[in-house]
């Protein structure tokens, strides 16, 4: 799970950042588990952060879970399509806390917890908890590294050239996609060799 190491540095800075955000917070957030009101907004990634996902769920999880979660999975209606819940969502609890995304990391809520369907950053901004932009552009900086390394794996004929950080924060932001957009299906049906 070469990924998940690499992106292991990337997530710790993160999660710093957060925990600086969270010392300075007017309101404590009241994120948890079984708050599962994020999970059902579109999630954006990047392809070192699905990758390492895809790694984590063929791997890591047991499979009785991944049983679950692909029984969960294909009884969306359109598991795809924005809206739809995080495929590893199950119980109400992340199935890869441990290695959610980015997003996922940066994204608390203080004051009162969200309603169903409710984004708060349009209906209620003043209540998201926001770590500082710089940790995050340090981060995204962290990720074009990623691919520069690894451009093979994501597909690329070459790796990105990037003459300035502004261009490798750009680059990253247009190369993510939905968490809910990926098929999942075959990451989570168990095989023999798993």
């Amino acid at each position: 799970m070469l990924l998940a190491r690499e992106l292991g540095k990337i997530y710790a800075a993160i999660d710093q950042s957060v925990a600086l955000a969270l010392s300075h917070a007017e309101h404590k957030p009241v994120c948890q588990k079984g708050c599962e009101h994020c999970c059902r907004q579109p999630i954006p990634l990047s392809q070192p952060e699905a990758f390492a996902l895809f790694e984590y769920v063929r791997f890591a999880l047991a499979p009785e879970i991944k049983a679950k979660l692909l029984q969960n999975y294909l009884s969306q209606q359109d598991a795809q399509a924005p809206g739809a819940p995080c495929p590893l969502l199950l119980n109400g609890s992340c199935q890869a806390y441990q290695l959610r995304p980015i997003a996922c990391r940066r994204f608390m809520v203080g004051r009162m917890a969200c309603g169903e369907h409710e984004d708060p950053a349009a209906t209620r901004p003043e209540d998201l908890i926001i770590p500082a932009r710089s940790a995050l552009n340090d981060c995204l900086l962290g990720l074009s590294g990623i691919y520069e390394k690894h451009y093979r794996l994501f597909g690329m004929a070459q790796a990105p050239e990037f003459r300035s950080p502004v261009e490798r924060i750009a680059w990253i932001k247009t190369n993510t996609a939905i968490i809910q957009a990926y098929n999942w299906q075959s990451f989570f049906e168990v095989r023999r060799k798993d």
